[in-house]
């Protein structure tokens, strides 16, 4: 319910509205409120909650459990025979988001349009309308959403917030303007938790470290409620079809429980489970490199899938369309100087510790209609729909449904019509966000913005292209297969004309025209020719220094090699990934938003929640490789995510390497340093003392 209604199942759910002139005096009506709660017990663990749960949070289930999943093929019979079998248990903590910009609202009723306009800070507008008319019980042509300029989302604003449905509510039953901003302890306490997965895996092995299967169990905690459209199973079930990675692997069991929990709802977070199934498969890599006393650079490799065997199925059915993940790894491997470090690394005296670790990941990007279908969400994205016009002056208008919050797509999509059409990028101006403006969208999540939008821009644009040589072509006394397209002119065998002269004719000249003349504005759909979504890739290598005496890692060199296919911008690619590398890292070193056992969250500001800041990112170096998608146009393949994924384990891998002599392995998240200062006590009194 958007707010609670007989019982409270988290600190920060909402339960009542307070509405005031000014936000001051609505704190102060909030403050009056008073509420009579009587105590329940907590479930705050989610193992405990799935197994001997001490109270069940919602009353008409017989548990804890949104959804519970199983897949196997193979295991048996590899575990009876595997020479090599090592068992390691994971944790992700759980994290806040913390964009720039929080949640905030504005509805009014508009008396001359005759419409509910809701001003929000989505990434989603197309599906918040069809969420508030839905709910609200009227026509979607009566709500009008706009997502102004959107600070941050990375995707917690890409589901419908109790917030939007209280505040279109409330203008539309008094026809009067209403808003809500959100405060940052709201968002710490109350409305943006993710992550928070717990893996226990067996990896089976030959003598040389070649996987032959992995046997994983999966726990996630979901909080307390399941958030529209995207539910509370989303992460359990990509992490199950996900954790193989980009490695072959020809046997497989998974089990998954998505658990109900007294904490705020998980939601979608950049890298949607991938960072914990990459977590927990690139340390088992190296556990099981430990196992076999190789070099985990080499095992890696030899259980990456080939280039060779792309397009590639992976045992739960993922089709990686392109990619070159050894070359991947052996350019990172390069770049950070492997042989040095090993070297470096034998020199080292006693206060410090150096180590290295790698991690390759996949990025799944734009998956589609079968996927989505096939899950049973809500709903189901299918074509993408661009709108292109010239104006009578020559330049152009792109409106597409879905938004950015940060992407740049802005520049990138009137590049692809650039590509097309040849007009110069400052003649084109990108319309986003407003469902009356641009055609229908499910939005922006799952780095599918460019690959989807983009290819419906080429494909309108196309459309556009066609009808203006038409144009050029009566203009220059030719047929349109005499006139070719150049920077923006159409050439003929005895003139030219620039595009915009063409468009121009169309509106103020049209007795120019030949007969039968189409207009200047096209809807371009365009959907891949697999669906399943296209798989862009990489590897991270992290280099670590750990003090000792203060529990400190310091993060020496940081490479990054990555494949989102064809670039349409590299300094875009660039941001993206850097940004995502600095939350992985925070992911790493210092993000958990903890709960006591009463369920009371032990963050909310950030002098007690930890991000990193611009002293603890290093210097980030990145090579880019690009392996076209066949099945888009362009060869574009997302990247939004990518660079969050990896972080983690490459650093926690890095970590291990350098305790590797002192048997001490983290695999949990974050790393403190009070963590590590414990850790190599226990471990200097297990070796009989200091200087160990």
């Amino acid at each position: 319910m958007p707010l609670a209604r007989g019982k409270v199942r988290f600190v920060g759910e909402a339960v009542a509205m307070c509405v005031a002139a000014t936000r001051a005096e609505g704190e102060d009506l909030a403050g009056r409120i008073e509420l009579d709660l009587e105590p329940l017990p907590a479930v705050v663990d989610a193992i405990a909650g799935r197994d001997a749960p001490a109270a069940l949070l919602h009353e008409a289930w017989k548990d804890n459990l949104f959804l519970q999943t199983a897949f196997d093929k193979g295991i048996a019979e590899v575990a009876a025979t595997a020479p090599v079998v090592v068992r390691r248990s994971y944790r992700l903590a759980r994290q806040v988001m913390n964009p720039l910009e929080g949640k905030a609202v504005l509805a009014h009723w508009d008396a001359r349009t005759n419409q509910l306009v809701v001003y929000t800070s989505t990434q989603v507008p197309h599906m918040i309308r069809t969420a508030i008319a839905e709910h609200l019980g009227i026509a979607q042509g009566s709500v009008r959403v706009i997502a102004p300029d959107v600070g941050g989302a990375f995707g917690y604003k890409c589901v419908l917030q109790p917030e939007e449905l209280c505040i279109a509510w409330l203008a539309l039953t008094f026809r009067t303007p209403f808003r809500w901003v959100e405060d940052r302890r709201e968002h710490l306490i109350s409305g943006a938790n993710c992550r928070e997965h717990h893996y226990a895996v067996t990896a089976y092995a030959d003598e040389r470290g070649k996987l032959l299967g992995v046997d994983a169990d999966i726990t996630v905690d979901a909080g307390a409620y399941s958030v529209w459209p995207f539910t509370s199973c989303l992460e359990s079930t990509m992490a199950a079809r996900h954790l193989p990675g980009p490695y072959a692997l020809p046997a497989y069991r998974v089990r998954t429980s998505a658990v109900a929990t007294n904490k705020p709802p998980i939601v979608p977070y950049r890298g949607v489970a991938r960072t914990g199934i990459c977590f927990a498969i690139e340390l088992t890599i190296d556990a099981v490199a430990r196992a076999v006393g190789r070099e985990a650079c080499d095992v890696r490799r030899e259980n990456l899938v080939p280039a060779t065997a792309m397009p590639f199925v992976t045992v739960t059915g993922n089709a990686y369309d392109s990619g070159d993940y050894r070359r991947s790894l052996d350019i990172a491997r390069e770049r950070v100087n492997l042989p040095a470090i090993r070297a470096r690394q034998a020199k080292a005296d006693g206060d410090t510790l150096i180590g290295v670790g790698f991690a390759n990941y996949i990025e799944m990007t734009a998956h589609g209609t079968a996927l989505f279908s096939a899950a049973g969400y809500p709903f189901t994205p299918g074509h993408e729909q661009a709108a292109v016009r010239f104006t009578p002056d020559g330049e152009l208008e792109i409106r597409v449904g879905v938004h950015s919050h940060g992407q740049g797509m802005e520049t990138s999509l009137a590049q692809i019509a650039h590509e097309v059409l040849g007009i110069p990028v400052a003649a084109i101006a990108v319309v986003l966000g407003d469902t009356a403006m641009t055609p229908y969208s499910t939005g922006t999540y799952a780095s599918r913005s460019i690959t989807m939008a983009g290819g419906a821009v080429a494909r309108a644009c196309e459309l556009l292209k066609r009808r203006l040589a038409a144009i050029a072509a009566h203009l220059l006394q030719c047929t349109a297969s005499d006139v070719s397209l150049r920077a923006g002119i159409f050439y003929g065998p005895t003139g030219d004309i620039p595009v915009r002269d063409v468009a121009a004719t169309w509106y103020l000249h049209p007795q120019r025209l030949p007969p039968d003349t189409d207009g200047m504005e096209v809807i371009g759909g365009f959907k891949p020719k697999v669906d399943s979504g296209q798989y862009s890739y990489g590897t991270h290598a992290a280099v670590v220094e750990i003090d000792r005496a203060l529990g400190s890692v310091r993060i020496l060199d940081y490479v990054i090699v990555e494949d989102c296919g064809t670039m349409v911008n590299p300094m875009i690619v660039e941001g993206q990934t850097l940004g995502g590398a600095a939350q992985g890292i925070g992911t790493a070193l210092f993000e958990e938003m903890a709960f006591d056992a009463n369920g009371q969250p032990q963050a909310s500001t950030l002098a007690d929640y930890m991000l990193p800041g611009a002293t603890d990112i290093p210097r980030i170096t990145i090579h880019h490789i690009e392996t076209p998608s066949p099945h888009t146009d362009y060869g574009i393949k997302g990247v939004g995510e990518g660079g969050a994924i990896p972080p983690p384990a490459a650093i926690f891998n890095a970590v291990n390497d350098a305790l590797r002599g002192l048997g001490v392995e983290f695999n949990e998240t974050p790393l403190t340093p009070p963590k590590l200062v414990l850790a190599l006590a226990e471990a200097e009194a297990r070796q009989g003392g200091p200087g160990i």
